[in-house]
C-alpha cells in the first residue's frame, strides 16, 4: 500500500481542495483509495467521501490512544491502495503550544506516513521558501514528501516560487480560481450531499488532474508492507437501531457505525424532521 498526509502552514491553504481533487483523480484511474481525517471533522469527512466514492474515517490523536489510531488506519486499508489523510490545522498546531499532542505532525508519526504541503501562494513568493524550510527544519523526525503550490497567479509568480525552493519537491502547481475553491463554512452550513457541493467537487476533479501529475505524488509516496489484518467474524445475532441521520442529523464517526454493524445492528436511519408514515 501507498499513502500520504496532507498539510499545510495554517487552515484555508487549500488541504480540502487538494485531498478532493487527489481523491477524485486516483478514483477516476481506478485505484482504490481510502480517505481519513485528521480530528473531530465532520464536514470533511462526507466530501471525501463523494470524491472517493467510499466513507472517510476520523483519526484523532487527541481523544484515541495512538495504538486505536493505527487499528483503525490498517482495518480500513484493508483491499485499499492508497491511504490519503487529510490534516488538522496548521501542520504542528493541536492541543497547546508546547507539543505536537493532537496534531497532523503526531498522527503522520505515528502512522509513519510523508507529508505532502499545500502552500497558499496567493500573497507571497520568495518567502514561500523560508515558510517550507521552517516546517522542514522544525520537527526532523517529520518527512515531507514535496508540496503543491496552490493559486499561483502565472508562469512568472511560478518561476520566483521554483527558483526559490530548493530543498523540496514541487511536486505540481495549482492556478488561482475562485470556481473551485471550497469556502470556509461553520458546522452546519454546507452538507455533503446538497447538489451544488457535489458539483463542485465534480470540478475540482477535473481540474487537479489538468493541472497536477499523478504519478509524481504517486512515485512521492514510498510502498510499505503493513500487517493488515482481515476483518472479525461478524455477531450473528442481530438488533434493529434507529439512526437519525438527516440534514440535521449527519455527525458521525463512520467507524463508529461500522463497529455497531459488526456487533449486529442493522441500522434503519430515520429523519426528525419527518412525521412518522410522511412519504
Amino acid at each position: 500500500m501507498k499513502g500520504c498526509v496532507i498539510s499545510a502552514p495554517m487552515t484555508g491553504s487549500g488541504k480540502t481542495t487538494v485531498t478532493l481533487g487527489l481523491l477524485a483523480a486516483l478514483r477516476t484511474r481506478g485505484i482504490s483509495v481510502q480517505p481519513f481525517k485528521v480530528g473531530p471533522d465532520f464536514i470533511d469527512p462526507g466530501l471525501h467521501e463523494i470524491a472517493a466514492g467510499v466513507g472517510s474515517h476520523n483519526l484523532d490523536g487527541w481523544m484515541l490512544s495512538r495504538e486505536a489510531n493505527e487499528q483503525l488506519f490498517v482495518s480500513a486499508m484493508c483491499e485499499k491502495d492508497v491511504a490519503i489523510v487529510e490534516g488538522v490545522m496548521g501542520l504542528y498546531d493541536g492541543f497547546d503550544g508546547k507539543s505536537d499532542k493532537g496534531s497532523t505532525a503526531e498522527m503522520a508519526k505515528w502512522l509513519d506516513l510523508p507529508l505532502i504541503l499545500v502552500i497558499d501562494t496567493h500573497a507571497v513568493a520568495r518567502s514561500a521558501a523560508a515558510i517550507v524550510h521552517g516546517l522542514r527544519s522544525f520537527d526532523s523526525q517529520v518527512k515531507i514528501a514535496g508540496i503543491i503550490l496552490n493559486r499561483v497567479a502565472g508562469e512568472g509568480h511560478y518561476r520566483i516560487l521554483s527558483d526559490a525552493i530548493i530543498d523540496t519537491p514541487i511536486l505540481g502547481s495549482l492556478p488561482a480560481d475562485p470556481s473551485i475553491e471550497i469556502p470556509e463554512r461553520h458546522l452546519g452550513l454546507l452538507t455533503a450531499k446538497e447538489e451544488r457541493t457535489v458539483a463542485r467537487i465534480q470540478a475540482i476533479g477535473e481540474f487537479f488532474q489538468k493541472h497536477i501529475r499523478i504519478e509524481g505524488i504517486l512515485n512521492a509516496m514510498p510502498s510499505q508492507n503493513r500487517a493488515i489484518p482481515a476483518p472479525g467474524p461478524a455477531s450473528t445475532r442481530h438488533t434493529r437501531v434507529a439512526l437519525a441521520h438527516d440534514k440535521a442529523f449527519s455527525f458521525y464517526y463512520h467507524a463508529n457505525r461500522l463497529e455497531l454493524e459488526r456487533a449486529g445492528a442493522q441500522i434503519t436511519e430515520f429523519s426528525c424532521g419527518r412525521r412518522f408514515g410522511d412519504s
